[in-house]
């Protein structure tokens, strides 16, 4: 699973990446009530699959939400592609998931 950016954005060395590639990664609580998600963001997924650096922005890339797996789902990696989604566009960012990475 994938981020698919499709908004420009700006590193911190005032480089401009458009169509980047994000990897998200998430950690459930040992409560069992909250997620972490987090997303590395890359100029393209070719850098990512070639080792690269992730880019380096003054973007917020990690947020903690409340969890109810009784009510949501338990594909809790699915939920946080979600989760990284709406804090990436509270930030003016659009992105799609790509579920077949």
């Amino acid at each position: 699973m994938s981020l698919n950016i499709s908004t420009r954005i700006a590193t911190s060395q005032g480089i401009s990446v458009e169509n980047a590639y994000g990897r998200v990664g998430v950690q459930d609580s040992f409560t069992g009530d909250n997620l972490q998600a987090v997303v590395n963001l890359y100029a393209s997924e070719d850098a990512f699959l070639q080792g690269a650096q992730q880019l380096s922005t003054q973007l917020i890339t990690s947020n903690r939400k409340p969890y109810d797996r009784n009510v949501e789902s338990v594909d809790i990696l699915d939920l946080a592609h979600d989760q990284v989604i709406a804090l990436l566009a509270d930030q003016g960012i659009v992105a799609t998931k790509d579920l077949t990475f």
